[in-house]
């Protein structure tokens, strides 16, 4: 199995799909999921350009170290998978916490990155709403987010992408149980962390095209109005769209081929 070693940290990763003039995609799953949230998106384009998947640290395949889940430190992870691989010029997509990682990306390293593609996220996934939490309440909220099922999100996923067979990924079945493991250090970290993360300012300093996808009953859908007043940005809303649209409707994929062939 692929893994990338990051400061002593396994990351597990697949390249995908076949080499043409079209630029490759990076896929980056949301928190408590894993790289098959990218299932349609993976049998879709597989034929269509070169993919590479990966499960973040705390999800999926990957380790599940004791330390901080930043965006930034995603962000880095992101950079060295593009170094690594010699991925030149790739689109970063992001679904929910995703997005805020590939938009973290594209704002610490510009040069690497050609185009992003933002599904269901944001730049604030505190629903929208600027929060400023001390430590200490940081922390009672974590122990009232430690009551819920980390898990259950990623065992649903497991289930539905199990009975889908996607081109080039052999063993899916199988994969699609192991990826199933959501870590619950993880899960509390990320969400204190995400409670107080804030791109409402420094999005304005990405100038590369933005294709941002969300649909009229997703979590978030209320930040397109932030990416509507972007010149770099296309907006598109799918009615009736809920917040894994990525995997429930056809639109994303054709709005992200016309996005990447442009």
């Amino acid at each position: 199995m692929p893994y990338l070693n990051y400061n002593g940290i396994k990351v597990y990763y697949r390249r995908l799909g076949v080499k043409t003039d079209l630029p490759p995609l990076i896929l980056i799953h949301g928190a408590f999921a894993n790289h098959l949230a990218w299932y349609s998106q993976i049998k879709f384009f597989s034929k269509l350009t070169e993919i590479l998947v990966f499960d973040l640290p705390g999800h999926g395949k990957s380790d599940n170290p004791s330390i901080e889940y930043t965006p930034q430190f995603f962000g880095k992870i992101v950079k060295r998978l593009i170094e690594e691989e010699n991925i030149r010029s790739p689109i970063l997509a992001g679904h929910s916490l995703g997005g805020v990682i590939a938009q973290t990306a594209a704002l610490m390293y510009p040069e690497l990155i050609e185009k992003l593609v933002l599904l269901c996220t944001g730049v604030i996934l505190s629903y929208g709403i600027k929060i400023w939490v001390p430590t200490p309440v940081k922390s009672v909220l974590g122990k009232i987010f430690s009551l819920f099922s980390w898990n259950l999100f990623c065992t649903l996923l497991s289930k539905l992408t199990a009975k889908h067979e996607i081109p080039g990924l052999e063993g899916v079945r199988l994969e699609a149980r192991m990826a199933a493991s959501c870590s619950g250090r993880a899960f509390l970290n990320i969400i204190g962390n995400l409670l107080t993360y804030d791109l409402s300012e420094t999005v304005k300093s990405i100038k590369m095209p933005i294709l941002f996808v969300t649909g009229t009953k997703d979590l978030f859908h209320n930040q397109a109005k932030i990416y509507k007043r972007f010149p770099n940005a296309i907006v598109k809303i799918v009615e009736g769209g809920k917040h894994i649209l990525q995997l429930l409707n056809e639109e994303p994929n054709q709005w992200m081929l016309e996005f990447i062939k442009n």
